[in-house]
């Protein structure tokens, strides 16, 4: 039987180990900071901001407080080429994986034209911050890796996503337009197509029992008014319909796109420099 003190002193060591390891981590990033709070010289401030980056990634930390850190710096003002190629990298990585996908192409547009790369990882990363935008660019880099591994013909998927839309919507809401409900049923969901159909149908029945009761008035007001609003209503409603549709077989296709990303990842990962 394992003696409780031992469970203690166990669970106190990694504790320990823990507070030091993250007040070892916010130190030097206050120690750094004061150091640039102190600096009179850009280029100096500049190099102090770009040490500090290094320490979120030195501790794996891509938070969005890394990307604001890397904001900070002027790229202009990094001299080394070799320091400056890093940094750009690094920022456009980190923009990327904190969703800042314009802010990431501006720094992937600026290393490529100072260190031209058109390797695996260049083009990956390439793929990743253009997935929000440009189909035909992603189409050419995916045919060039696909040249060198046929295993990134699996990236094709990411297209099929983003572009992805159900066919002839329009047939659909001209439907609804026409028979209230019927663009609803057509799209999937019947209960609710048919329910419309069956409202819009006792309404039109009440309105022609106003009529034959000589309440003509009466059955123009009520044939406008909740005539117009169940067509219009039904419309919405359709439009509604589809956009959901469309949704879950997005999400639907980007699960399984996910999983083919996932293992490109494995056997090329994309990593700060």
């Amino acid at each position: 039987m394992t003696h409780p003190n031992i469970i203690i002193f166990i669970i106190l060591a990694i504790y320990t180990d823990n507070v030091f390891s993250q007040s070892s981590f916010e130190k030097d990033l206050l120690s750094i900071e004061k150091e640039i709070f102190l600096c009179n010289d850009d280029k100096q401030t500049s190099k102090l901001n770009l040490q500090k980056l290094d320490i979120y990634i030195e501790h794996k930390d891509f938070s969005y407080a890394a990307f604001n850190e890397a904001r900070r710096i002027n790229y202009k003002l990094v001299i080394d080429s070799i320091e400056q190629r890093r940094f750009l990298w690094n920022a456009s990585l980190i923009a990327k994986l904190n969703g800042e996908f314009s802010a990431g192409l501006h720094y992937y547009e600026l290393y490529q034209q100072h260190y031209p790369d058109s390797s695996i990882e260049a083009n990956l990363l390439a793929i990743m911050l253009n997935s929000q935008y440009d189909t035909s660019y992603i189409r050419e880099r995916i045919h060039y890796l696909t040249g060198i591994d046929s295993r990134f013909q699996c990236l094709t998927c990411i297209i099929d996503v983003i572009s992805f839309e159900i066919r002839n919507k329009n047939i659909y809401v001209v439907a609804s337009a026409i028979v209230p409900g019927l663009g609803t049923a057509l799209s999937g969901n019947i209960f609710k197509g048919f329910n419309s159909l069956a409202l819009v149908g006792g309404v039109g029945y009440f309105v022609y029992a106003l009529a034959t009761n000589n309440l003509y008035i009466n059955s123009i007001v009520w044939g406008t008014s909740l005539g117009s609003k169940f067509y219009a209503g039904n419309i919405q409603l359709t439009n509604r319909m589809l956009e959901k549709k469309e949704a879950l077989i997005k999400s639907k296709l980007a699960d399984s796109c996910l999983n083919a990303y996932n293992k490109i990842m494995i056997d090329f990962p994309v990593n700060p420099k």
